[in-house]
């Protein structure tokens, strides 16, 4: 499945393709108003020259905008990562 990787300020998306796993969901209500938060896990080619940070990118698959919470390289075989992503459904980033 087709996702991209969004930079905080400045520079393009990065588009790339990932295998990707729900790895867990809920549902909460907060003053009357039901929210759904996933937990996402993507797994994509590392690339030597560019890391994804937890800080600096954001996710963007099917028109849902996922907060990186961790980034998990092969350091054996150096060739995938492992990103686990949150939903953030409600905000909006420029």
């Amino acid at each position: 499945m087709k996702s991209e990787i969004i930079p905080l300020c400045g520079t393009k998306p990065s588009s790339c393709w990932a295998k990707v796993t729900l790895k867990a969901s809920a549902e909460h209500t907060d003053a009357g108003v039901t929210k759904e938060t996933q937990t996402l896990e993507f797994l994509i080619r590392q690339n030597q020259r560019w890391m994804p940070s937890v800080t600096g990118n954001r996710i963007l698959f099917r028109d849902v905008t996922y907060n990186i919470t961790s980034v998990t390289p092969d350091y054996l075989h150096k060739d995938y990562l492992k990103l686990t992503c949150r939903s953030q459904k409600g905000r909006c980033y420029k």
